[in-house]
């Protein structure tokens, strides 16, 4: 089967890397692995895992836009030459994109839903959600059939996965002393960080502030922001205000995330609002970092269950500072939720089973 993957860019980023773990996975179900986007950073690392990838400019946010329309001929050419079987769409504008397609090349086409959309005219007219959607997590699901009306036998429950034998190859040739060093920080300094856009949704500055109360009990407490984006600036100018230009590092984008997760002790992620699912969580849960995470998040009614993390309200600052405290107090309790992180994520959330049950999917529509 050839499967055409469509999405705006191939640059760092949550759908990006979504993609890319699925190629070589697929391609052991048979599977030929397309891509077409507007490029990106990460072409080559596509093409390294097996994948063909195809430039065209799908990257603008509105569907209507006349440029997509224009590369419609072309691109539809391009699928008939590769004889591609079935259509895979990642975003609103390649959704519709998929759409059009298909009134011209009569072959199924998958979305996955990767997050929280906006009930906008354009969805309502032109909805585009192709023969079957993904939902990567369980709030995702319940919103898509509660807040779009999609039927329950057109949305398929396939959680994110994450491929944990190679993030442990990684990890493993990684010193955490070295890790610490190699930013700045001392062997016995205990690192709580996060790794997410710099983005004020994401809850950097109630970190910044979290740390700056912490710091007066734990003196060894410091924080590694790892990320780029708008909010960047302002964090930074936060943390000078405050005096804690000893204490926090800003690493920029990272693509590797090995070298990062090694220097953390403990990994927090303080999200103000909603959350589809959270990569970043798994992957320092598979590497046994106990987690601070607020109730926004998807994964809550897991991490719960398997008492493999702990779990703040994001409107009581203060709830971050306990749940921090509490784990910087007993490293018993670090080493337990680590472990159990890591069970957590080996068993349910794994890249193989995810790419399992997107073959089963393909196949199961195949026309």
């Amino acid at each position: 089967m050839k499967v055409l993957h469509l999405t705006a860019h191939l640059n760092t980023g949550g759908i990006t890397t979504y993609i890319l773990g699925l190629v070589k996975p697929l391609h052991e179900y048979k599977m030929d692995i397309y891509v077409l986007s507007g490029g990106g950073a990460l072409t080559s690392a596509f093409q390294e895992a097996g994948a063909q990838t195809f430039n065209f400019n799908v990257g603008m946010k509105s569907e209507l836009h006349p440029a997509l329309y224009a590369a419609l001929p072309e691109i539809i050419k391009l699928i008939r030459e590769k004889q591609i079987n079935l259509i895979h769409a990642h975003t609103r504008v390649t959704q519709v994109l998929a759409f059009w397609i298909q009134r011209f090349v009569r072959i199924p086409v998958v979305t996955t839903c990767h997050g929280f959309y906006q009930k906008r005219l354009g969805r309502r007219l032109l909805p585009a959600w192709g023969d079957r959607v993904i939902a990567i997590s369980d709030d995702v699901r319940d919103y898509l059939i509660s807040d779009f009306n999609l039927k329950k036998e057109k949305v398929c429950l396939i959680y994110n996965g994450i491929d944990i034998e190679t993030l442990d190859q990684a990890y493993q040739k990684e010193d955490p002393s070295k890790a610490k060093a190699a930013y700045g920080f001392k062997p016995q300094d205990v690192v709580i960080g996060v790794i997410a856009r710099l983005v004020k949704v994401k809850g950097q500055e109630n970190l910044i502030r979290a740390v700056n109360i912490l710091r007066k009990e734990f003196p060894a407490v410091r924080l590694l922001l790892v990320g780029d984006g708008e909010d960047k600036s302002r964090l930074e100018k936060m943390v000078q205000d405050l005096y804690l230009g000893d204490r926090v590092l800003f690493t920029g984008g990272v693509h590797r995330i090995a070298k990062p997760l090694a220097a953390i002790d403990i990994f927090a992620l303080p999200a103000l609002w909603r959350e589809a699912f959270g990569l970043s969580i798994l992957e320092a849960m598979a590497c046994q970092k106990p987690v601070v995470v607020t109730k926004t998040w998807a994964l809550r009614r897991h991490l719960e269950e398997a008492r493999a993390g702990i779990l703040v309200d994001p409107l009581q600052s203060g709830d971050l500072v306990n749940g921090l405290a509490r784990l910087l107090k007993d490293p018993h309790l670090c080493q337990t939720m680590g472990k159990q992180g890591r069970e957590l994520v080996r068993k349910r959330f794994s890249l193989n089973q995810m790419a399992k049950e997107i073959a089963d999917l393909y196949s199961s529509i195949f026309f």
